[in-house]
């Protein structure tokens, strides 16, 4: 074999483990071969000493040397670029993993510290404003200190001017120890006696004070003596005797000369009328008459009384009985379609005579149906006019369907009284009112005297001196 052919195939050999090789034993094939390259080449070199072979050789050795520097740049490089792509994968990896969580806990722990500041600033806005309250008090109370240290200044600095005039004309005078012991002698009388003058006024201020509210009290004894006096009149009274005179004295006092024959009573009651002041007082002399007489003390004998004089002190004639069947024939109607009592009462109470009593308890109904049931047993004891008041007060309050269902039934009143009643039972309906105390619809005498004296006042009462004690439920 040729030494040509010899070093082609060694660098077609060489070539293809450098492609293909490892790093061991890439590094080991070139030790190896240019170990044997390195003999061989020595050995030909002693035979052969021919220029074109020499040439030949050393080209082949600075290949030899480029091929390894290369291929250990190449083998660095290749690692360098597996290196960072690997840590470029594991930079990726963490970038898509890692800063969400550490994200949501920043976030969290930015909230956290944002609330505990919050809390802070709240606790310390409420400790500003007590402070702000404090310093307010405490500028009051040193404004007021201020002024009585002023005052104060003042008093002593004209006690010092004038305690430095009065040792002036002490020093002009004789300055011997006698004069000067009698001098403090005087004084000291002065100021005894000058205590004991304040001492007389502060007790005469606290007299005239004493007179004064004395004088006050008398003569709000004196505005109130006939009511005082009523008053103890009016404890041997009976309730409702004196529930109805209390509130009728306004009407009937003034017509105290026509009650005395009205009540039974002898003239010479005129000389108890004549001896007092005023109406009121002559009213409630003759009702202490009345109650000291044989006559009968009873809230039935002042009610035939009044009427005798002219005064209805309760309607005399109660509800129709036929309003009353049409009224509880469009009970269930009216439970169902009323909104509420309080957009039909303030309308009642323009026509109606309706005390305060009663008004309170329509309201205080626990519910609605209730509260409208309660109404309704109240329209029977208000006259022979209420159920047309009543009518009239839905069609002002928005419930003209219900309305046209009462005119419907006023204009056949005949044909009604034949008509069977639906059974309501009103026990049922009031079983959880406890303050309920119904008026029966279907009675003749459909309530007591007492009764229509809570519940109602007679026609004159609807005056302004009467409606002024009403109160306005519209606002509630």
């Amino acid at each position: 074999m040729s030494l040509r052919k010899f070093i082609r195939k060694r660098r077609k050999k060489d070539v293809e483990d450098w492609y293909t090789g490892d790093s061991e034993t890439e590094d080991q094939s070139c030790f190896v071969r240019n170990g044997t390259l390195r003999r061989s080449y020595g050995t030909h070199t002693e035979f052969i000493r021919n220029g074109t072979t020499r040439r030949s050789l050393d080209n082949y050795q600075g290949m030899l040397h480029l091929n390894t520097l290369q291929r250990g740049e190449l083998k660095d490089l290749r690692q360098q670029n597996e290196f960072q792509t690997k840590r470029a994968n594991m930079l990726e990896a963490f970038k898509e993993n890692q800063p969400n969580v550490l994200g949501r806990d920043r976030e969290d722990e930015h909230q956290k510290e944002r609330r505990k500041l919050e809390i802070l600033y709240m606790s310390q806005e409420k400790e500003n404003k007590k402070l702000e309250k404090e310093l307010e008090k405490y500028k009051k109370l040193c404004h007021a200190s201020e002024k009585n240290l002023k005052e104060q200044c003042e008093r002593s600095n004209n006690f010092e001017k004038q305690m430095v005039v009065v040792l002036g004309h002490i020093s002009k005078l004789d300055t011997t120890t006698l004069v000067k012991e009698d001098i403090e002698q005087v004084i000291q009388g002065v100021t005894s006696q000058l205590n004991q003058h304040s001492k007389l006024l502060s007790t005469i201020d606290e007299r005239t004070l004493e007179t004064s509210n004395d004088v006050k009290s008398l003569k709000i004894l004196a505005q109130l003596r006939p009511e005082i006096i009523k008053k103890k009149k009016m404890k041997s009274l009976p309730e409702d005797v004196k529930s109805a005179l209390q509130r009728l004295a306004s009407l009937i006092g003034p017509r105290w000369q026509e009650l005395i024959p009205a009540l039974g009573l002898s003239p010479s009651c005129n000389e108890l009328g004549n001896s007092s002041r005023t109406s009121s007082e002559k009213f409630w002399r003759i009702i202490q008459y009345w109650y000291n007489s044989d006559q009968e003390v009873s809230l039935t004998s002042l009610i035939t009384a009044c009427r005798k004089i002219g005064i209805d002190i309760v309607r005399d004639k109660p509800m129709p009985e036929y309003h009353q069947r049409i009224l509880q024939r469009q009970t269930q109607g009216l439970i169902n379609d009323i909104i509420d009592v309080h957009h039909v009462v303030p309308y009642l109470q323009t026509d109606l005579v309706m005390s305060i009593t009663m008004i309170e308890y329509i309201y205080s109904g626990a519910d609605r149906s209730t509260r409208i049931l309660r109404m309704l047993d109240s329209l029977t004891v208000l006259g022979e006019n209420a159920l047309p008041v009543f009518v009239k007060a839905l069609r002002e309050s928005g419930h003209d369907h219900l309305a046209e269902n009462f005119k419907d039934c006023l204009e056949n009143g005949a044909a009604d009284e034949k008509m069977a009643l639906p059974i309501i039972d009103k026990v049922q309906c009031f079983e959880k009112d406890s303050q309920c105390i119904t008026v029966p619809i279907n009675i003749k005498e459909f309530a007591t005297m007492k009764t229509k004296l809570e519940l109602c006042y007679a026609e004159i009462c609807k005056n302004e001196h009467m409606k002024t004690n009403n109160i306005k439920f519209e606002e509630r």
